[in-house]
């Protein structure tokens, strides 16, 4: 074989190679868009589609940036009990308490934090109740964990002290956004 069928062959081994991956992400791609980024690993009888997220990180507001974190219920009843813990390193871990959450309702909590977050992304655990008093907790990433009792979710101030830290016993409520 001379040298130029071999390149055209490797060519064309690379492509065939690059076209497969390309394939399994398209598949990947329509998997996420059929089952939805927050049930991809549930289904309706695994328990209340509740579900934790940061929105937005606002680095501009003052005196200090705020994480914009939000708590949607996707279900039909409401929930009670509604935690929201989010670990924004040595910064501290941040808990807000939100209540109760109707059905379809989305509740926004901005939280105040001492600098930026290392990471552009902070990961949220959510707990709550259901209507029949069942406790669960959604973990940081994204499994639904039935509970015996509430979790303890405490804040903590990272590196600072909990005497020191500017934001950590800083309250702000939730507010309703969507419906």
């Amino acid at each position: 074989m001379s040298v130029r069928h071999r390149r055209g062959l490797s060519w064309l081994t690379g492509t065939r190679g690059l076209a497969a991956f390309a394939g399994v992400l398209w598949l990947a791609g329509q998997q996420m868009m059929k089952h939805g980024p927050e049930t991809a690993s549930q289904s309706a009888a695994d328990g209340p589609a509740v579900f934790g997220w940061q929105e937005d990180l606002d680095l501009g507001a003052k005196p200090f940036p705020e994480l914009v974190l939000r708590v949607r219920n996707e279900g039909g009843e409401p929930v009670h009990g509604v935690k929201l813990r989010a670990p924004v390193g040595v910064g501290g871990t941040f808990v807000r308490d939100l209540h109760s959450t109707g059905p379809g309702e989305t509740q926004e909590v901005r939280v105040a934090i001492p600098a930026a977050p290392r990471s552009a992304r902070v990961l949220t655990e959510v707990s709550f109740a259901d209507s029949a008093g069942q406790q669960w907790l959604r973990t940081e990433t994204g499994e639904l964990r039935k509970l015996q009792e509430p979790p303890a979710f405490d804040a903590e101030p990272g590196a600072y002290t909990a005497e020191d830290h500017p934001t950590l016993r800083l309250q702000s409520e939730g507010r309703k956004v969507a419906n």
